[in-house]
């Protein structure tokens, strides 16, 4: 549990570092901020969701969540 606390704790630093936050991608994407948090946090599984924070953050979905999309490539 502390790890995936650790991890979202880092994802919302690394958003805030670039300008946005779970509510502002929730604006842009006609999403519930909570719905971005529980994504982070490894509460929800959501590869769409998963995908705009990484995209977000200038990554993809694997090297943020190895354990859930590690091959996406097939």
């Amino acid at each position: 549990m502390d790890a995936r606390r650790g991890r979202h704790e880092t994802i919302k630093y690394e958003l805030r570092m670039r300008g946005t936050s779970f509510a502002e991608l929730g604006r842009r994407h006609t999403k519930h901020p909570s719905v971005f948090s529980a994504v982070a946090s490894g509460r929800r599984l959501s590869l769409p969701t998963a995908k705009i924070i990484a995209d977000a953050l200038g990554t993809d979905p694997s090297s943020l969540w190895p354990e859930l999309y590690g091959d996406t490539d097939g």
